[in-house]
C-alpha cells in the first residue's frame, strides 16, 4: 500500500529505490573533460549569457547542472502518472539524500582548466570547441 507518496502505479518501496539508483549514477564531480563530452556550443553561450543578463561562468554552472540533470519517464498508461510523480519526486529524492547522507555538493574544476586556457572565459570556450578550425589560434575578443 502507497501511504507516504500516494501513487497508485509504483509503490513506495520500488519508487524509493528507483530514485536511490537513479541518484546513485549522478557526478558529484565534474572536470572540463567530462563538461566537454557533451558538445560545449560557445555561440549558444554566448547568446544565452546576453539575452539572460548573465555571466559566461553563471551560464556555464547552469550548463553544468543541467548534463547531470538527465531523469526519467514512467509510462504507466495513466494520463496523469507523470504530474503526480514530479508532485512527490521532491520528496522522495530528500528521503533518499537524507539516508545516504549526501548534501549535494559537487566538485567542479571546470573554471580552474578553463582559466588555464585563457583568463577570458568565453575565448577559452571557443578555443576548445573550435581549437581545430583555421584561424582560432590566435582569437581575440
Amino acid at each position: 500500500m502507497n501511504t507516504k507518496y500516494g501513487l497508485s502505479f509504483i509503490n513506495d518501496s520500488e519508487l524509493f529505490s528507483h530514485v536511490k539508483d537513479t541518484v546513485s549514477k549522478y557526478r558529484f564531480e565534474i572536470n572540463l573533460k567530462e563538461f566537454n563530452k557533451n558538445l560545449i556550443d560557445p555561440i549558444k553561450l554566448t547568446f544565452d549569457s546576453k539575452i539572460y543578463g548573465k555571466t559566461i561562468k553563471e551560464i556555464i554552472e547552469a550548463e553544468s547542472i543541467r548534463q547531470i540533470d538527465k531523469f526519467y519517464e514512467l509510462v504507466t498508461g495513466i494520463p496523469t502518472a507523470f504530474l503526480e510523480l514530479c508532485k512527490v519526486i521532491p520528496t522522495v529524492i530528500d528521503d533518499v539524500i537524507f539516508q545516504n547522507k549526501n548534501n549535494g555538493t559537487i566538485s567542479s574544476t571546470v573554471f580552474s582548466e578553463l582559466l588555464n586556457i585563457s583568463s577570458d572565459l568565453i575565448k577559452s570556450i571557443y578555443l576548445l570547441s573550435f581549437k581545430e578550425y583555421e584561424g582560432f589560434s590566435g582569437l581575440e575578443f
